[in-house]
Parts: C-alpha cells; sequence; structure tokens
C-alpha cells in the first residue's frame, strides 16, 4: 500500500469529518464529493424564540392529554394548540387560556415545564 498524502485544504475552519472523508476517497480513488450541512441554521434570534415557544406549546399539550384532558376539554385544546402553531394567537395568550380552562389539570404539570413555560411568557426582549 503507498502512502497517500493528507489533502492540503486552503481554509483552516474546514471539519475534521470533512477532512477524513475526502482522504478516504482519495485514497480509494473515489470521488471528490464534500457531504452537505445537516444541522440548519438559526436566521435569527425571533425564529429561535418562535420555535421553542411552538416546541413548548405542542409539549404542554401533549402533558395535559397525558394527565387527563379528553373529550370535549380535548377539542379545546387541540384547537389552542392548532391556532398557536398557525400564530392566530399569541404563547402568551395561549399558555393564559390554557391555566384558565385547565387549572387542575396545570397545576399537576411537572414543575420544570411550568417553569419552561414562565421563562417564555415573560416579557423581555422577544
Amino acid at each position: 500500500m503507498q502512502d497517500t498524502p493528507l489533502p492540503q485544504h486552503p481554509n483552516p475552519s474546514t471539519p475534521l469529518h470533512e477532512i477524513v472523508v475526502s482522504w478516504g476517497k482519495r485514497l480509494w480513488n473515489g470521488p471528490q464529493l464534500t457531504p452537505k450541512p445537516v444541522v440548519s441554521l438559526v436566521r435569527d434570534e425571533g425564529s429561535l424564540q418562535r420555535q421553542m415557544q411552538l416546541t413548548t406549546a405542542r409539549q404542554l399539550a401533549t402533558a395535559l392529554r397525558m394527565n387527563g384532558v379528553e373529550g370535549e376539554d380535548e377539542v379545546m385544546l387541540s384547537s389552542l394548540e392548532g391556532l398557536v402553531e398557525a400564530n392566530e394567537i399569541a404563547f402568551d395568550e395561549y399558555t393564559t387560556r390554557v391555566q384558565n380552562l385547565f387549572p387542575r389539570h396545570f397545576a399537576r404539570l411537572d414543575v420544570t415545564l411550568r417553569m419552561k413555560v414562565a421563562a417564555l411568557s415573560l416579557p423581555g426582549e422577544h
């Protein structure tokens, strides 16, 4: 087996996995392909905040269903969840309505989830 030199990349910030893949393909005389990025970039802080709110809204609805919300109450919860996902109502309004409609169920939720809801509902630099 002959020695294959490591490829020299002009950009020192090239990720190690790209260098190793490139070297391996050269070793086996395969095509030189660069892997596509898997992670999508966050456009701005507002979109990250919105994504966190949507994820928390879904998590809150799921936790409430697991705590016994069913029947007509479940329909109301699904409607509210759909409204917040469609951006028809704000996250703060969603959480206020959920707390008012299901106070006993909300009180039985995990403390960390309630703290997460409270943190995302706080007025601030959103």
